[in-house]
Order: C-alpha cells, then structure tokens, then sequence
C-alpha cells in the first residue's frame, strides 16, 4: 500500500511594502511634462537642410535714441533734474580765464584761473594769498572796465582796501576812512598841510563796483550770502578770505568751554553741494553762470610725535583745512609759501636783496588742462607791491620773445623773433622795465605773444 507524501505548506507571498509618502509633497501639483519641440523636418536626399535664422533685433535709429532722451527730459523737468545734450551746454572755462597777471602762474594754469568754478590758494601765514587774489581783482578791471562786480567775504578781518589799492585795485575809501587817515597823519607830523587833490583823486579812484565786502558772524550766514551773490550771475570773482576762520553757529553761540569738533567742515560740505546745484542751473537769461569762487585757505600741522616740536616741511605732514568736499569740488588748487628774493642789481649780479621777499607757488591740483607739477615763484616788493613786469621779462626770455645777450642785454623781438631787428632794446633789466612802462602796449604785445608761443587762447573779457 503506498503511503501517501505530506503536502508542502503552500508559501506565503510576501506582502507588498507601502511605499512612504511625504504628505506634503503628494499636496503638491505634479508638474507637466514640458512639450515637446518640434523637430525640423529631415532634409530629403540630394537636398541641403536650411539654417533657420535667430530674429533679428530691433534696429535703434539715432532719431529713435533722441526721441528716448527726449522724453526722459521732460519726464525729469517736471521734478526739478536737468538732462541736457552735449550740444545743449557749455562749460565757461573752456573759453574764459580769470588771469593773476604773473605771467608764469598764468601760463602754468593753461591761460589763468577757471570762470564758472571754484578754485582754492592755500599757503602759509603771509604767503600772498589775499595779494594774488587783489591782482586778480586788477586783471579783471582791466579787462571788463565799467562792467567789473568783485566781492570779497571775509571772515578774518574788514577789508583792507588801502592795500588792496596799493596792488593796484582801483577801489573808492569812504570819506570817513579819508578823514581817519588825515588824523592820524596830523598826529604824527602836526605841521602837515593835508592830502593834494591828487591823493584825494587817488582815494576815490574806483572801477565798476570796486570791492564788494561781504560779512557775517556766523559760517552759516555768510555762505547763504555767498550763494545768493553766486546765483545772482552778477560778479565775475567772489573771494572768501578765508575757511579756516569760519565760526559756525554752535561755536558762535556757545561758551569758550564747550568743545565741539568738525568745525565748519559740515557747513561748507552743504555750502558746496548747493553751490554746484546753483552753478549749473542758468540764469533767468539762459547763460551759464561764469562766477569765480577763489576759496583762501590755511593748512594745519600734524602734530604727532614725528613733527611735533618742529615746522613741517612736506606737504604729508600738513592738512588743508576745510574738509574733504572743498578739496574734491575744486578745479585748481595752488599752494603759496614765502621765501628769500636773490635781486639783481644794475650790473645784473645777483645779490641777496631784504626789501623783496620770494613768493613761490607750487599748483597741487588741475582738473582742467593745467600742469599740476609746475612751479615757480614771483617777486614782491615791500615799498611797490609786486613786481610783474619783471616777471614778464623772465618768462619772456623762455618762450624766446625776449631775447637775453652777454652784458645783461635784452632785447624784445617782433613777430619774425629776429635778435638784429628788435623792437627795443636794453642793458639790464632795470631799463627794460622802464621802457616797458613808458611803453603800454608793448607791455600787451609782450603778454600776448608769451600766451601765444605757449599755445594758450583764452578771452579773458566779455564778448
């Protein structure tokens, strides 16, 4: 009997595992599939398959490039910005200078200072700061006549104007000035018959508006004055003399202990900011603005432990008061220092003269076309002022309109600059100068031939 074979368990299927779902990305949208390109049809034999071409962008049209600025100037106009083509402004520098009449410092600036714009003198204590600035004010009564408007802002002291007048500014005394300076005459020579109608002549000598003053007792103040004068597009130089004596009103109100620091960097960082939104706006007859601001300014020692104790001499070891906008915003700088004179006497040897003394300029900064590493230095003497003439002569010597021989001869040549045939001719410089005088237009001749050589062309009046 056969026994029957027991019956294998039947194997249980294993049981499929739930796959884990994260709830929140089964809320999730599932993404479409992205369609599919259409695909070029395929080029049959014999036959080349076609390149398809990218669209071709819009062209830009300089009628459509004008129409664009066109419309974000008036979009602008109506908040108050300017937009404004190339052809739409000009910069007044570019065709108008503000000349020192020393010749070399002149040259050196690319024909003088620049109209339109601020520029700076920093030097020294009695370097000739307020002097340059009064030869400026000369320059420009010579060249606008009737028409000159100089201000000057003071912040050290009053205007000196007896000073001003013996550099040559043609600026009227009050007559109480007059009578002070008859007091004090009589005090000192009791026996003195008074001032001739020629120095009576010579004190109420005045050219156009003569020298503005401008005063304030607070640095707020006297900027607002400033930039109403500047937007008034009347004068053609304003001074302010200088920043380093600006007294801002928490100094002004407070007492001798209270400290505070900055000075009147702060106030002349707003004057600058709105002093350039001034300079570009035009006037109410659409000419630029062509008025020159001549910031006077001081320096400071760094007294650390290495200059202390010591008068610096390296420009890295002095600071330029003011703040660091003034120092950006300007478009020349000059530096000026005082010095020993070597004169030369009638034999043309050079001797050590104390009636002279030596002011020597240095230009720090240029942003117009100037030479930033030029340098030199003019004579100023202490009983006639400065000595441009022979300043004139020297440089004329260089730029070879003048033409210097053995013996101390010179001789001023013409336009053909032939030594044989000059136009006048003197030993020793001392003559030349006196012919010079005798002669005014040769004195003309002589500066526009050196502006010429020097390939400077410059209007230095009004049109």
């Amino acid at each position: 009997m056969a026994i029957a074979k027991p019956k294998k368990p039947a194997k249980k299927k294993p049981a499929k595992k739930r796959k884990k779902t994260n709830k929140k990305v089964a809320n999730k949208k599932v993404a479409k599939p992205a369609a599919k390109k259409k695909q070029t049809p395929k080029a049959k034999p014999g036959q080349k398959r076609k390149k398809q071409r990218p669209p071709e962008p819009q062209k830009r049209t300089p009628a459509a490039v004008r129409g664009a600025i066109r419309d974000i100037q008036e979009s602008m106009a109506q908040k108050g910005a300017r937009v404004s083509l190339g052809t739409e402004y000009h910069l007044p520098h570019l065709t108008l200078r503000r000349p020192t009449g020393v010749m070399g410092l002149d040259v050196a600036l690319g024909g003088g200072f620049a109209a339109g714009g601020p520029v700076q003198l920093v030097g020294e204590p009695s370097s000739g700061k307020t002097t340059l600035l009064f030869l400026m004010a000369v320059q420009n009564q010579i060249h606008y006549g009737d028409m000159s408007a100089i201000a000057v802002a003071m912040t050290d002291h009053r205007l000196n104007k007896m000073h001003a007048k013996r550099m040559g500014v043609k600026t009227a005394l009050s007559d109480g000035e007059i009578h002070d300076l008859e007091v004090s005459r009589k005090r000192r020579d009791p026996e003195w018959p008074g001032f001739t109608d020629e120095e009576l002549a010579w004190f109420k000598e005045q050219i156009g508006t003569g020298l503005v003053e401008i005063v304030a007792p607070t640095a707020e103040l006297l900027w607002e004055a400033v930039l109403e004068a500047v937007q008034s597009n009347v004068f053609q130089i304003i001074g302010v003399d200088s920043l380093g004596s600006m007294l801002p009103t928490m100094e002004a109100e407070g007492t001798m202990e209270d400290k505070s620091y900055g000075g009147a960097s702060a106030v002349n960082t707003q004057f600058m900011h709105k002093y350039t939104n001034a300079m570009c706006a035009p006037d109410p007859d659409g000419r630029s603005n062509e008025t020159t601001l001549v910031l006077l300014n001081q320096y400071r020692v760094k007294m650390d432990s290495k200059t202390q104790a010591k008068f610096a001499t390296k420009k890295s070891e002095i600071s330029i008061q003011g703040g660091n906008a003034v120092q950006h915003a300007v478009l020349q700088s000059v530096y000026l220092e005082s010095g020993a004179y070597a004169d030369k006497n009638d034999d043309d040897q050079v001797v050590l003269n104390f009636d002279v003394k030596a002011i020597k300029w240095n230009v720090l900064k240029d942003k117009i076309g100037g030479s930033e590493t030029a340098r030199g230095s003019f004579p100023f003497r202490l009983k006639e002022g400065v000595d441009l003439l022979t300043e004139l002569v020297r440089i004329g010597v260089i730029y070879k309109v003048v033409h210097q021989a053995g013996a101390g001869w010179f001789s001023l040549l013409g336009e053909t600059r032939d030594p044989s045939d000059p136009i006048i001719k003197c030993q020793g410089i001392a003559n030349m100068k006196k012919k010079l005088i005798e002669m005014p237009n040769l004195v003309d001749y002589l500066r526009h031939e050196i502006l010429k050589s020097a390939g400077i062309e410059y209007r230095y009046g009004p049109l």
